[in-house]
């Protein structure tokens, strides 16, 4: 992947409606599915879904198309998973908020964008192999959204439903998982391997290997982590601070607390580095940044997030500032967390006094 690719994007393309209409099709029959073999169709010249039809209808072009539509649903399911995960790993792992307002979606555009870049070429490939294209995918996955009576209709006449494996959702793959299957090993002795990794800019692996440098039991490790704390690239600025903190380095701690206390930096990143500030170290200039967050910020949920965070870091001398903050607080969910700190905090100042 490219530079480009690591800047991060949130459009959302025809593939993401697809997913909902798949999501549809697959409860609609999922559990009735047949689990015969799968019949190989003659493409006509010009194959087209011809709407409207009638519930109680199904032209042989509709039939064949709808055939190629659920052979090779599964295979497309895979590829949107895949996306998914890919997403989620640009996102950083704090980042749980809901993000279904338009300008939510706006922040993160270019993520998506670059994603969609990246997964096109799988879809196309899947198409061609299928012999159909997206515009038929889709008007496939519609025709069968609104004419239910259609998936009914199909395997009347002999058409084949495979079955698509739901899967429970297991949590998703670790970075120490990616880079064992990938024969990567993070070790000091093999500098080439790190440096090789480390040079593949803007992709997954060079990501895993940062986040993975900060569990070796050697703060000599710093030395590969020191030049992406002044990376362009928040993500990878932000897994290299976490990594130097979890090596017991404090030169990673300025880039998370000015990270979160810019104005100019997206929320997505600014509860990336409050996640990322958990590995380091007691610093009394997180302690006032998260308070500072606390009281000031303008984004909810990094405001809550970081009341969250202050509860771990919290001392008996912040208890009558943060008593002061919280009797003019107004949101009810960082209030009742600044409380329970505050109690905590009332319990270890009686426990000492005593």
């Amino acid at each position: 992947m490219t530079k480009k690719f690591i800047r991060l994007s949130v459009s959302i393309p025809a593939s993401r409606l697809i997913i909902l209409i798949l999501s549809f099709s697959v409860l609609a029959c999922g559990s009735k599915d047949d689990s015969g073999p799968n019949e190989e169709f003659a493409r006509g010249d010009e194959i087209a879904v011809r709407a409207p039809s009638y519930d109680n209808d199904l032209s042989e072009g509709e039939f064949d198309l709808i055939q190629r539509f659920y052979n090779m649903r599964a295979e497309y399911a895979s590829i949107n998973k895949l996306y998914a995960a890919r997403k989620k790993e640009l996102i950083p792992d704090l980042y749980t908020t809901s993000s279904t307002k338009l300008a939510q979606q706006e922040k993160y555009r270019l993520i998506l964008e670059n994603l969609d870049e990246e997964f096109t070429p799988l879809r196309n490939d899947l198409y061609r192999k299928h012999e159909i294209d997206e515009k038929e995918f889709i008007d496939v996955a519609t025709l069968l959204a609104k004419n239910p009576k259609k998936i009914e209709l199909f395997k009347s006449m002999g058409g084949v439903i495979p079955k698509v494996k739901i899967e429970k959702r297991s949590s998703r793959e670790s970075y120490k998982e990616r880079l064992e299957k990938a024969k990567i090993k993070v070790d000091l002795s093999n500098p080439s391997v790190i440096h090789d990794a480390l040079s593949s800019e803007g992709s997954i692996v060079q990501l895993d290997v940062i986040k993975a440098l900060g569990d070796v039991d050697d703060a000599s490790a710093a030395g590969y982590l020191k030049r992406f704390l002044g990376s362009e690239n928040k993500v990878i600025q932000i897994a290299a601070a976490e990594s130097m903190c979890k090596l017991g380095e404090e030169n990673g701690i300025p880039v998370l607390v000015d990270t979160i206390g810019s104005e100019s930096v997206f929320e997505v990143f600014k509860l990336g580095a409050i996640s990322a500030l958990g590995q380091c170290p007691d610093n009394s200039g997180i302690d006032e940044a998260l308070l500072g967050l606390i009281k000031e910020g303008q984004d909810r949920n990094v405001r809550l997030y970081a009341a969250i965070e202050f509860q771990k870091r919290a001392k008996i001398e912040h208890l009558s500032h943060l008593e002061k903050m919280n009797e003019i607080e107004l949101d009810e969910s960082i209030k009742a967390t600044n409380y329970k700190t505050i109690r905590e905090l009332q319990y270890k100042k009686e426990m000492r006094e005593y």
